[in-house]
């Protein structure tokens, strides 16, 4: 069982390291003393996360699987001449000690685009120095701007070897119309077709996989739009739904013994 997005005694409200709630509540406390008007939250508002105060999780007793709710958009842009942008990432950048951690990762295929492909590769997201990261051209309001545009999108769980745990970085990709590579989940496949994402894990190096991508016939990379597209209309795509959320939430508060 994994409790994420748990709030209440303990938090941390550094800015940088901190999770929605105390980094919130932070923002709202500093703009006050302040006398600001305005409090700017990152993200165009698409994920939608559940929160748990801790107290209630240690005290309940009845647990149940719940994914990372999207508004699943099933029309797939098909079009490749709006593809300007061969591989992109888009991430905040953070370290983690944890020995699941998948910063470091990220972190390689960062630079290893840089160093061999640096006209390829876009890198998008808070907390990225232009003069340290040759790839990065800012921040985005709407990651829909950058990824509809994009080819390709390295989009790494923040760990792996998680079972199931699967968040809006995949899901992005497939409602924006890119192919994901991905990495995470060590069953992914459960959950989603194989056929929809490149899986990292089958490359032993970014340099395999660089030539993977390059190599890739344009009826190729229209079978993976194809495949993301009839994922997305199918009932397997539907535990990763708003209306699952809400109909799962509306049948376990109503049947609450």
């Amino acid at each position: 069982m994994l409790l994420v997005n748990l709030y209440g005694p303990g938090d941390k409200f550094d800015l940088e390291s901190s999770h929605v709630i105390p980094a919130m509540i932070r923002k709202f406390l500093d703009a006050k003393l302040k006398g600001e008007e305005e409090v700017v939250l990152w993200g165009d508002g698409s994920p939608t996360r559940e929160f748990l105060y801790v107290e209630d999780a240690a005290e309940g007793l009845k647990y149940f699987k719940v994914n990372f709710a999207h508004r699943i958009q099933k029309e797939i842009n098909f079009d490749l001449g709006v593809k300007e942008i061969f591989c992109v990432m888009i991430n905040t950048n953070r370290y983690n000690s944890h020995p699941l951690e998948l910063y470091g990762e990220r972190l390689k295929a960062i630079r290893w685009f840089e160093e061999n492909h640096p006209d390829d590769f876009r890198l998008y997201g808070r907390g990225w120095a232009y003069e340290e990261y040759p790839s990065y051209r800012g921040e985005v309001a709407f990651k829909k701007d950058v990824l509809k545009k994009a080819k390709f999108s390295i989009c790494y769980e923040n760990a792996r070897d998680i079972p199931g745990y699967i968040t809006e970085k995949i899901f992005d990709c497939f409602i924006y119309g890119c192919v994901p590579i991905y990495l995470g989940a060590p069953n992914v496949t459960e959950h989603i077709p194989a056929a929809t994402f490149i899986d990292k894990r089958n490359f032993k190096s970014y340099p395999e996989l660089s030539k993977y991508l390059r190599d890739m016939p344009p009826q190729e990379y229209i079978g993976y739009l194809e495949a993301i597209k009839s994922f997305l209309e199918s009932e397997k795509s539907y535990p990763f739904s708003v209306e699952y959320f809400i109909d799962l939430m509306a049948n376990k508060i109503l049947n609450v013994d």
